[in-house]
């Protein structure tokens, strides 16, 4: 999916269901989604450090951003 797809909600919210059952996330969806955060004018935090500060509830990424990762995969 290009992130060009991603401009409608509901195809922001598939893809984030998407990457959610396909754990681990692949690196390229990394790069898709921070390019997507990057045009809405937001910060591209997916999966950083960032993430232990994050206060953004509303995110369609969040509980895979949170979730628990190998440090090798960082």
């Amino acid at each position: 999916m290009s992130v060009t797809n991603l401009r409608d909600e509901s195809a922001v919210q598939e893809f984030a269901a998407r990457a959610y059952d396909s754990i681990p996330i692949r690196t390229a969806d990394r790069w898709e989604i921070w390019s997507l955060q990057a045009e809405q004018g937001i910060e591209p935090c997916f999966a950083t450090e960032r993430r232990f500060t994050c206060t953004d509830s509303q995110c369609p990424w969040r509980d895979e951003c949170l979730g628990l990762q190998a440090e090798w995969r960082r």
